[in-house]
């Protein structure tokens, strides 16, 4: 083989490593067990699609911001991808192409443990409380609906966190939250972990959701959802023990 050849071979060399390795960004929030800069492979999620990632060839990076931020970087010109993790829903696909769920996640409400337990079967039951919700996440689809509508009463904060830290000081009656992340910031927050013996969570679930990765919705991010897709067909089924998904709640 001539210098030339040699030369042409090293820089394809150079090429496929380079496309092996690539780098994709994806903007996230702190969230934690699920993802977070500090957890062991960015968490539970971020692992997951780390494995899957890697079954393509490429490395993930995930940058975490609050939440409503995270989602206008990847609605604008960034370098960003896609973001995660969402809640697997329909309305999603308009703006967005939505891979196949990562991972299951329970929601349910969080209470105070001095108030008589809040028994309910039917959503409008919940009326006469005041409920904490977090600006911008998507909760259950009857329940934003009603809440759209003025038939539960919501009051947003920017965090799980925050949402916890109003319930224990009785601004909120009730605050919607995954019940492991409402585990996970009792035991490890600072500031939570003195309210714990204070708060407690409903039995009864509201929705069994699916967590997803929304890539931006242009061809790049088709083909990167169709991608992921194939990758997390091959992964072995996430571990967790999750509860059983409820029975349908009613309006």
């Amino acid at each position: 083989m001539g210098r030339v050849g040699a030369i042409l071979v090293g820089i394809g060399l150079l090429c496929s490593a380079a496309q092996a390795t690539e780098s994709l960004r994806f903007a996230s929030l702190e969230w934690p067990p699920y993802v977070g800069a500090r957890l062991p492979q960015d968490g539970l999620v971020g692992q997951r699609l780390h494995q899957a990632m890697a079954r393509l060839g490429k490395q993930a990076q995930i940058d975490y911001y609050p939440w409503r931020r995270a989602l206008r970087l990847v609605q604008t010109d960034s370098p960003y991808v896609g973001y995660l993790p969402e809640y697997a829903s329909p309305r999603l696909t308009k703006n967005f192409y939505c891979s196949d769920p990562l991972m299951p996640a329970p929601l349910g409400l969080a209470q105070r443990r001095d108030q008589p337990l809040i028994r309910w079967q039917r959503l409008l039951q919940l009326q006469p409380y005041r409920i904490g919700v977090v600006a911008g996440y998507v909760n259950t689809e009857d329940f934003d609906t009603l809440a759209s509508a003025g038939l539960l009463h919501t009051d947003a904060a920017n965090s799980d966190r925050n949402n916890l830290r109003k319930l224990a000081a009785g601004r909120i009656d009730l605050a919607v939250v995954d019940p492991l992340v409402f585990s996970y910031l009792l035991r490890h927050d600072p500031e939570l972990r003195p309210l714990a013996s204070q708060l407690t969570m409903s039995p009864r679930l509201l929705e069994f959701k699916q967590l997803v990765v929304c890539f931006r919705h242009t061809e790049q991010g088709r083909q990167l959802r169709d991608g992921l897709n194939q990758a997390l067909a091959k992964l072995a089924p996430s571990p967790m023990r999750m509860p059983q998904p409820p029975k349908p709640v009613e309006q």
